[in-house]
């Protein structure tokens, strides 16, 4: 349903809001999701508008710069005319990915020197998903799916009879897997890294099995792979490796990335490793919605998802193509095709009386349907599949729980070996089904979606414990007499009406009242930067362009006692969403320091206490009070102790966000 919501015209976006455009590396999973889920048609449409992202070069790129695009555009075309049989289809689209791919052959020659590390790889670039914005880095997934789509050419012109261009194609992905298996050598590293410089998060690099298979699943490489992400990836100072389940994205953001998580689930399909891959499935599920949408990125301390995110549809491709692969999927070998049913499923899914399967499901080699029903000491398999596109061989594989003790088709015994049931590449499965005798094996600890909800609950953290002080809205004052605005002028450090967090052009807090003003029935005093040196607010240190601004500012409250401090501002600019420090997952704070030296503070916590300014009003703990064009302020209420105030700090803690104040009201 979202994958639809989000197709516009036949155009797969990535998602609404932040997401609402074309991204090849997101369409082509997205397409093919709809693919495997039975829309052929409408998958077909979209690809061929992923074809029109075509440059008079032959590259397919969708974001300038980024070069994983040409692979996923030379792979998807391929891989749908291998689900639909479309041949005639897959010959128009042809010359596209095969210019494509004589892109590649040109790009990744544009070093002579032999003995460079980057030797027969593509160049320098920047890259999104790995976090390697400088250009500086030569990143392997580019490389992994590029190659990949070097394969997926060299099928297509077999596929066409196009012999002496299938030769050369495979001949170049042989050339091109070894240039960058010795690029990878030289790293040292064993196993496979983000760029060959050894910098970045992982993406690209884990998709090296997944979704076609560049190195065989136990190649050494792989393993340690998942090792690293799974047990040793991390900050220094954080945790190690996956976090609930699931990959860690750039460890020091404090977030962690579902959908990435399904390359590796679903390299655990392919390697047979099926506790890992149903605990993959199980931990993508628990970082979903009410209404079962997929965020992109998750601060799992907060379990808050990045904003603008949800729902993200390459997300809700993968979920779909990792259930499909699940129950049913594609291989070979050196004996020809293989297709897997149940490749991994949990246990309690053939628990007796129960049964689970798939209806016509398209693959490379044709459409199948099967349904596994499940006794107390047997299962029958019932299978379909259309005649004429087959030629695979069969193989059922049982979950941990179930051990095949022999099968049989029309009294005719079937081989069987321990987890798995093999049928012939002839089998089509018309009439009577495979009978399996099963041997139930004594339960252990049940792995279960809701065990892994109860584990998630039980490791909730305490996010909505009361803050000390905190009133979430403004109190009804009976004089405005009552009320003593404090002055910034003197620590005030950007200009709220051009480049506010000192980029420009760019948006600014247009419209904003300079002086005297209400908001949230409270008066405030800002300060107009035409009178003060071109500064009216206070922006803190941050990243980017408001690095170097201060990480405080004083306020001066000249001994006056209050009941409340009313703070205009509680908005950040740049990182939204950041998971923030401390005890409340702070990204700044307000502190009243009081002439005893005693002290009330306030906490600035994204999602409650600040928002990001350009964004919709989300925090619950303030009261959105202004709003202009792309920006808004908040008022953050604290209730005061009875004593005198000697002054008002605004602190930075030293985290991405730049924190906001436009002015600050003592309520008596």
């Amino acid at each position: 349903v979202y994958q639809f919501i989000g197709r516009d015209g036949g155009a797969v976006h990535a998602g609404e809001g932040f997401y609402d455009q074309m991204y090849l590396r997101d369409g082509a999973y997205q397409a093919l999701s709809l693919a495997h889920a039975g829309y052929i048609d409408e998958a077909r449409e979209s690809i061929d508008h992923l074809l029109g992202f075509a440059k008079p070069d032959g590259q397919l790129v969708s974001q300038r710069g980024q070069l994983d695009a040409n692979g996923y555009g030379m792979w998807a075309p391929v891989e749908l005319a291998g689900l639909s049989g479309d041949i005639e289809w897959l010959r128009r689209a042809y010359p596209r990915i095969r210019a494509a791919a004589r892109w590649v052959m040109q790009a990744r020659r544009g070093e002579n020197d032999t003995s460079s590390p980057f030797f027969g790889v593509l160049p320098a670039a920047l890259a999104d998903g790995e976090n390697l914005w400088a250009g500086k880095n030569h990143i392997v997934g580019y490389d992994w799916w590029n190659l990949r789509g070097i394969g997926c050419v060299a099928a297509a012109a077999r596929m066409l009879g196009e012999e002496a261009e299938a030769r050369e194609f495979e001949q170049e992905f042989e050339d091109y897997r070894a240039s960058i298996l010795k690029a990878l050598e030289r790293t040292g590293l064993g196993f496979i890294p983000p760029s060959y410089e050894k910098d970045g998060t992982h993406w690209g690099n884990l998709e090296v099995v997944f979704p076609t298979p560049l190195l065989p699943p136990q190649h050494p490489l792989v393993g340690a792979t998942l090792r690293h992400v799974r047990t040793e990836f991390g900050a220094e100072a954080g945790p190690k490796g996956f976090v609930e389940g699931t990959i860690q994205w750039t460890p020091g953001t404090g977030a962690i990335h579902p959908y990435m998580s399904q390359f590796v689930t679903n390299t655990h399909l392919a390697r047979g490793e099926q506790a890992e891959a149903v605990d993959g499935l199980y931990a993508f599920l628990l970082h979903t919605t009410s209404t079962h949408g997929f965020p992109e990125g998750v601060y799992w301390r907060k379990r808050e998802a990045w904003g603008g995110t949800v729902p993200h549809l390459w997300a809700a491709a993968l979920y779909v193509t990792t259930l499909r692969n699940m129950l049913v999927r594609e291989d070979e070998d050196a004996n020809g095709g293989i297709l897997h049913l149940l490749s991994a499923v949990p246990d309690h899914w053939l628990d007796a009386g129960k049964n689970v399967g798939i209806s016509g499901a398209p693959t490379r080699y044709g459409t199948v349907s099967f349904r596994v029903e499940a006794a107390a000491d047997e299962l029958a398999l019932h299978l379909r599949r259309a005649p004429g596109r087959s030629g695979a061989r069969i193989e059922l594989h049982l979950p941990p729980a179930l051990v095949a003790r022999g099968a049989s088709h029309r009294g005719r015994p079937v081989a069987s070996h321990d987890r798995v049931v093999r049928l012939g590449a002839d089998f089509e499965g018309q009439g009577e089904p495979v009978r399996i005798s099963v041997e139930r094996q004594p339960p252990g600890k049940p792995v279960t979606f809701a065990a892994a909800v109860a584990a998630y609950e039980a490791a909730a953290p305490d996010l909505m414990r009361p803050i000390p002080g905190v009133l979430p809205a403004p109190p009804a004052l009976s004089s405005e007499q009552d009320c003593l605005t404090l002055d910034l002028s003197k620590v005030a450090t950007t200009n709220p009406f051009d480049g506010p967090f000192r980029v420009s052009p760019a948006p600014a807090f247009t419209g904003l009242a300079a002086g005297d003003l209400k908001a949230g029935g409270i008066p405030f005093r800002t300060v107009d930067p035409a009178k003060n040196g071109g500064k009216g607010i206070v922006v803190l240190a941050g990243a980017q362009a408001c690095k170097d601004l201060p990480v405080e500012a004083e306020i001066p409250a000249g001994g006056v006692q209050g009941k409340y401090l009313a703070v205009l501002g509680g908005v950040t600019g740049w990182a939204p969403g950041d998971p923030g420090v401390g005890e409340w997952g702070a990204v700044a704070e307000c502190v009243v320091r009081y002439a005893d030296g005693s002290r009330s503070v306030l906490p600035w916590i994204p999602g409650r206490t600040a928002d990001d300014w350009l964004g919709a009003p989300h925090a619950t703990d303030v009261a959105a009070v202004l709003q202009g064009s792309r920006w808004h302020l908040n008022v953050l209420v604290l209730a005061l102790e009875p004593k005198p105030i000697e002054a008002v700090v605004i602190r930075d803690l030293g985290t991405p966000p730049s924190p906001v104040v436009a002015a600050v009201t003592i309520v008596r």
